[in-house]
């Protein structure tokens, strides 16, 4: 008697359970497709910001060329070489990357693959952080130095650190918007879309 209960309301939970089955594989494509586009989306987005550096870097490059020409003094031909030295190989770092993420298809490659390419370039970026506070503060001491810093009133010593802690903040605040939140928003649709599969 109990045994044909137990039958009986498994086989009404069983019909509940197929009536209101809450996963269809619909939705399921449809959230996968939705986390592609996000990712897909992002990547764009850093692509295009990774395109503007590039010519921003690249104009500048033939700026300061072309002021050493016209330039005299032996001290600013000095900076002015060492900027376009590091200009160019912040170039050729950012067009490898800019290059790397654009060959990463999130709608072909396999999720895993995906996720390893867009984390290399999370780890790029974040060496570029690095690289980028050391030219940072090496223009700072050379600025400095040039500007003969040290034989100035505090009050122009006091503006000369501020500017330039300002110019940093800013610097790093747009990267961080430009670049470091696309890479974590395509990262956290990888991950959703991992869960998902």
């Amino acid at each position: 008697m109990e045994l044909d209960e137990l039958k009986k309301s498994w086989n009404v939970l069983n019909e509940r359970l197929e009536k209101n089955n809450p996963i269809n594989e619909e939705s399921v494509d449809k959230l996968i497709r939705e986390h592609k586009e996000l990712a897909d989306y992002s990547k764009a987005k850093l692509l295009r910001n990774g395109r503007r550096t590039l010519i921003i870097g690249l104009l500048l490059m033939v700026i300061l060329i072309t002021s050493f020409f016209i330039q005299q003094n032996h001290n600013v031909s000095f900076v002015i070489v060492y900027f376009i030295t590091f200009l160019f190989l912040g170039c050729l770092w950012d067009s490898y990357t800019y290059y790397y993420l654009r060959n990463t298809n999130i709608e072909k490659m396999p999720v895993k693959t995906v996720v390893k390419r867009i984390t290399r370039c999370h780890q790029y970026l974040i060496c570029e952080y690095y690289v980028s506070a050391i030219f940072f503060l090496s223009c700072i001491i050379i600025q400095a130095y040039t500007s003969d810093l040290i034989h100035k009133t505090w009050q122009q010593q006091v503006m000369f650190i501020v500017l330039w802690l300002l110019g940093g903040c800013i610097a790093f605040w747009i990267i961080k918007k430009a670049f470091h939140n696309k890479i974590i928003n395509i990262k956290k649709n990888l991950a959703d879309l991992q869960d998902i599969k």
